[in-house]
């Protein structure tokens, strides 16, 4: 009998803190449960928008850094191409006049290479 009396009471000191801790949130208006969720909605949307400008302007700059490659690129490999053109020419340039048999395949093939650059 006693033991009952003692979860009883401790039963109803316990429904008293919990009713006590209720009428303390609801008079504390930073404790508004109403507030305290416009607070975290209005933060959890700041940080979508934030993230969603933050995809956007990440296409933008990988759209740019895909358009720079391309036009940088050709302009690269123009280069290279030019370079070893000029230095077919040159080789031309250097062979002799009177050439004999052997190296005449040679001048061939480097003249139809010049040719195709």
């Amino acid at each position: 009998m006693q033991e009952e009396k003692d979860l009883s009471t401790d039963k109803s000191s316990s429904q008293e803190e919990v009713t006590t801790l209720k009428e303390q949130q609801e008079e504390t208006p930073h404790n508004n449960p109403v507030e305290l969720l416009e607070k975290e909605l209005a933060s959890m949307k700041d940080n979508w928008m934030r993230s969603v400008a933050d995809l956007e302007n990440y296409k933008r700059r990988a759209q740019k850094e895909r358009e720079d490659a391309l036009k940088f690129g050709a302009t690269q490999f123009a280069k290279e191409i030019v370079s070893v053109a000029d230095n077919m020419k040159r080789a031309l340039e250097s062979f002799p006049q009177d050439l004999d048999e052997s190296l005449s395949g040679l001048l061939q093939g480097i003249q139809m290479v010049e040719q195709e650059l």
